[in-house]
């Protein structure tokens, strides 16, 4: 089955290491962990991880609405009730499959997206 790799930003030449945002395979998207960079609060962060899990998808040819399975990835656990709040935003009623892992110092980036979305045929 063929794939196509999906990017929707350019990376800069100094990322330590090089990957695609997403993969596609058939009708299924792969989408790599999407972070809120350069924001501040948690509430910007993960606004700004959303939005981008949003924009490669839109590229793949997907909605959130095909979202069956995701991974937060927090550094701070308190922080889940501003994340939830937000998530709710782009998810509605129904939500995919969910895992939170809770891994410490962030580095500045508190919160990391991954989705893996199925598209209808």
């Amino acid at each position: 089955m063929a794939r196509e790799y999906i990017d929707v930003l350019r990376l800069p030449e100094s990322m330590p290491w090089h990957y695609s945002q997403a993969v596609k395979v058939g009708n299924t998207v792969y989408v790599a962990g999407q972070v809120g960079a350069g924001e501040g609060s948690i509430e910007a962060q993960t606004q700004k991880a959303y939005e981008s899990v949003v924009d490669v998808l839109a590229k793949a040819g997907a909605t959130m609405d095909h979202v069956v399975r995701e991974t937060v990835y927090l550094a701070d656990r308190s922080k889940l009730p501003e994340v939830a709040k937000i998530r709710e935003t782009f998810y509605g009623e129904r939500f995919p499959a969910s895992t939170a892992v809770f891994s410490g110092s962030g580095d500045g980036y508190d919160i990391e997206v991954e989705v893996t979305a199925v598209i209808d045929e």
